[in-house]
């Protein structure tokens, strides 16, 4: 690939920042819905749904998932529009939030998805 695009005088890096800008917003989207589906009793059944160290553990990847893609999306947008950044302290002020916003919905789900009847077989 870098001799391909060496040769046909291709910069790669703006379709790597544009690769990890898509990451940083698919990674959190997939990592709620991980956390939902192994709490859903009706996919998952009597046995398989997560117990509250892995929800402790997924919960944390989620928000930690949603701090990052929030800052770095602040930083991309702040350094595309020319504007000054927020400084470190209000990104993770800013990204905390958006987090904490996210968690009570996806909190809501997973516990009536834990409490739902399993499918019998």
């Amino acid at each position: 690939m870098g001799v391909g695009f060496g040769l046909a005088d291709v910069r790669p890096i703006p379709a790597i920042v544009v690769a990890q800008a898509l990451n940083g917003v698919l990674l959190p989207l997939v990592a709620v819905f991980l956390l939902l589906v192994v709490n859903d009793r009706s996919l998952m059944g009597e046995r398989g749904v997560n117990g509250a160290v892995s929800n402790t553990a997924a919960a944390l990847v989620v928000a930690v998932a949603i701090l990052l893609g929030v800052y770095k999306a602040a930083q991309a947008v702040s350094g595309a529009i020319g504007l000054p950044g927020l400084g470190e302290r209000g990104l993770l002020a800013a990204s905390a939030s958006v987090t904490a916003v996210i968690a009570w919905p996806v909190y809501r789900a997973v516990r009536r998805r834990r409490r739902a009847q399993p499918l019998v077989h």
